[in-house]
């Protein structure tokens, strides 16, 4: 290596090495992610679009959810994508999909899984900067509100009827209160489900939240 005037300056040969490793490091990279979202449309195709639909429009069957939706992925992260796949809903068509949970999928082909729904992501993310705390309010004062708004496609009781079982025990623990929040004030472009944050109060929102929570077991 010669200097001059301050400045490292690599030989040719060295300079044609280093732009060839770096050229074939980015084509494997490239490479790989490509192979990575063959095998998660693979995974798709064979598992999930008979509910979610092609490109997870959704409600294709028994009101299984708009997986593309962008008001859903911008308020998820990867870990929550992962534990439903994984583990499933319980009392729906939704199957557990890991092995260890005694389904079919090792956790590679999971993450290639993750990465194919993600790819429909074309908004960016709130999911940081929806709080993890809980929201507060009151679930009695709710109850009226979301037998008219919500239970005509949830349930009386959040079992869900043409949309989402609320009341299902692996969403509620998978899910926080504002992503919940964020759900009834946005809603969900492209589904039956509006936005209330415009016609409701920041307390009666809460208020819902906290009624949806009390069906936590």
């Amino acid at each position: 290596m010669r200097s001059g005037c301050g400045f490292s300056v690599w030989p040719r040969q060295t300079r044609h090495w280093l732009g060839a490793t770096v050229l074939s490091v980015l084509l494997t990279g490239t490479a790989l992610a490509a192979d990575r979202t063959e095998l998660g449309e693979g995974l798709y195709r064979e598992h999930c679009v008979f509910c979610h639909g092609e490109n997870g429009k959704g409600y294709a069957s028994d009101a299984a959810p708009a997986l593309g939706g962008q008001d859903f992925l911008v308020t998820v992260n990867d870990a929550f994508l992962t534990r439903s796949i994984a583990v499933g809903r319980p009392g729906t068509w939704m199957a557990p999909y890991a092995k260890r949970h005694g389904g079919q999928l090792d956790d590679d082909e999971i993450g290639a899984l993750v990465a194919f729904i993600r790819g429909w992501q074309r908004e960016a993310s709130v999911a940081l900067e929806l709080s993890a705390d809980p929201v507060v309010g009151d679930p009695a004062a709710a109850r009226r509100p979301y037998a008219k708004l919500c239970a005509p496609c949830h349930g009386l009781r959040g079992q869900g009827q043409t949309a989402l079982s609320l009341n299902n025990p692996e969403y509620l623990a998978a899910v926080w209160d504002n992503q919940i929040r964020w759900a009834i004030v946005h809603g969900r472009r492209g589904t039956p489900m509006p936005g209330y944050g415009a016609t409701l109060s920041a307390t009666e929102i809460d208020n819902l939240v906290a009624l949806i929570r009390t069906w936590q077991r």
